[in-house]
C-alpha cells in the first residue's frame, strides 16, 4: 500500500510539474527580442528639462544604431497612476510614450484611432486608455470630446484600445499619453530598440546607451533572458535525451544483430541472389534507423549548445588560459552584483515566467527520481529457516 501511494504521489507531483512547467515554457520560448535601457524617471523642478533631453539624444541613439535595429523609442512608465473622468477614477499603469513607440508597442484599437507620429512630437494632450478602463469610466459607449485626469494633466480621449492585464504590470487597466505632455510622478524612463537579428544590434545598443544616451540604467534583452530562464529544461533535456537515444541505440543494435543473424541463417539455405531483396532492406533499414538516431542526436547538441551564440560573455577568449577564465568569471559576477536595477513590466513578466518554468522542473526532476526509485528498490525476501 505504501508502494502504491508514493508511486500516485510521484505520479500526481509530475502532472504538477508540467502543468508548472509547459505553459511558461511556451511563452518564454515565443517571446520577442526586445533590447531595453531602463532608468529612474527624472524628478524635481528640472524634470521636464531632463525629460526632454533625453528624448533628443534618442536622435543619436538611433544614427549610432543604424541598421542593426528596425526601430527605436523612448518611453517612461508610471506603474500605479490615477485616472479620472468626473467622479469616477481607477488605478492604471501610464505609458508615456516618444516618438517611435508604436512601432516597438504595437496596441490593438478597439475604437476612435491611435495618438499620431506628430501629437507625441508636439506633445498635444491626447490619450488612448484600455477598452475596460473607458467602460469603467464612461460607459459602453465613449462620448465626443470625452476628458480625461491623468498624472494630474487633462487629455482629450482619442481612442480605446484592446489591454490584456500581464503579471508585471501593478495596475489591471492601462492609459497611453504623450512623453512630451506627461508630468507628475513617473517611475522609470525606457530606451527601447526592435534589432535586426544576427546584426550585432545587442552590443551596439549597449554602447550607445550607456555612452550616449545615459549612464548608470538596467539593460535588458527580452529573448537573451528569456533564453536563460530556459537553461534548467535545457539540461535536463540534454540528460534525459542522451540517456533516451543510448536506450534505442541499444534497442536498434539489437535489432540489428538479429536481422544480421537471420540473414546469415538464411544463406546457408538459400542462394545470395535469392537473399539479395533481404540484404537491401536490412541495410536500409539500418541506415534509416541509425540516420534517424544520429539526426535526433545533432538536434539535441545543437539545442544545448544554442545558448553559446547568444551568451558570449561565457566562453572566455581562451580556454586553456587561466587569466581568461577568470575575467570571463568576474565580468559575470560584476553584472550580477548590480546593487540597483530598475525594471519593466516585460521584464518582470520574464521574470515570473521563468521561476514557475523553474518550480516546474524541480517537481518533474523530484517525481522522475522518486519514480526511478521505487522501481529499483529490491524486493525483501523472507529469512531462511
Amino acid at each position: 500500500m505504501k508502494k502504491g501511494k508514493v508511486r500516485r504521489g510521484a505520479w500526481a507531483l509530475m502532472a504538477l510539474g508540467l502543468m508548472l512547467a509547459l505553459p511558461p515554457l511556451a511563452l518564454l520560448l515565443a517571446e520577442d527580442d526586445l533590447l531595453q535601457y531602463v532608468v529612474a524617471a527624472p524628478s524635481g523642478e528640472g524634470a521636464a528639462q531632463e525629460l526632454a533631453s533625453l528624448l533628443a539624444a534618442r536622435e543619436g541613439v538611433a544614427e549610432t544604431l543604424g541598421d542593426s535595429v528596425t526601430a527605436t523609442a523612448v518611453g517612461a512608465i508610471a506603474g500605479q497612476a490615477s485616472v479620472g473622468a468626473g467622479e469616477k477614477s481607477a488605478s492604471a499603469t501610464v505609458y508615456a510614450a516618444g516618438e517611435g513607440w508604436f512601432e516597438i508597442y504595437p496596441e490593438a484599437l478597439v475604437s476612435g484611432r491611435r495618438i499620431t507620429e506628430t501629437e507625441l512630437l508636439r506633445g498635444d494632450r491626447v490619450a488612448m486608455l484600455d477598452a475596460d478602463l473607458a467602460f469603467a469610466l464612461f460607459g459602453a459607449e465613449l462620448p465626443p470630446g470625452a476628458e480625461v485626469r491623468v498624472l494630474d494633466e487633462r487629455y482629450e480621449v482619442v481612442g480605446t484600445f484592446r489591454h490584456r492585464r500581464e503579471v508585471g504590470e501593478v495596475s489591471a487597466h492601462a492609459a497611453i499619453v504623450p512623453l512630451r505632455a506627461a508630468s507628475g510622478a513617473l517611475d522609470a524612463v525606457v530606451l527601447s530598440a526592435r534589432p535586426v537579428a544576427n546584426a550585432g544590434a545587442r552590443t551596439l545598443f549597449q554602447t550607445a546607451a550607456r555612452e550616449g544616451w545615459q549612464s548608470g540604467g538596467s539593460l535588458y534583452s527580452l529573448g537573451k533572458e528569456a533564453m536563460r530562464r530556459t537553461m534548467l529544461p535545457r539540461m535536463l533535456l540534454l540528460a534525459f535525451g542522451l540517456s533516451a537515444l543510448a536506450a534505442l541505440l541499444r534497442r536498434m543494435n539489437g535489432w540489428a544483430s538479429r536481422g544480421a543473424a537471420a540473414f546469415r541463417a538464411g544463406m546457408r539455405e538459400y542462394y545470395f541472389p535469392r537473399m539479395l531483396p533481404r540484404l537491401l532492406g536490412l541495410i536500409g533499414m539500418c541506415a534509416l534507423g541509425y540516420g534517424t538516431l544520429l539526426a535526433l542526436l545533432y538536434g539535441l547538441l545543437a539545442l544545448s549548445a544554442q545558448p553559446l551564440y547568444v551568451f558570449t560573455e561565457w566562453v572566455p577568449e581562451n580556454i586553456s588560459s587561466w587569466s581568461s577564465i577568470r575575467d570571463v568569471f568576474w565580468n559575470l559576477t560584476g553584472s550580477a552584483a548590480q546593487l540597483v536595477k530598475i525594471g519593466t513590466p516585460q521584464m518582470r513578466r520574464v521574470e515570473f515566467l521563468g521561476g514557475a518554468l523553474r518550480w516546474g522542473c524541480i517537481c518533474c526532476l523530484t517525481a522522475a527520481v522518486l519514480l526511478r526509485g521505487r522501481r529499483r528498490t529490491p524486493v525483501s525476501r523472507g529469512s531462511a529457516r
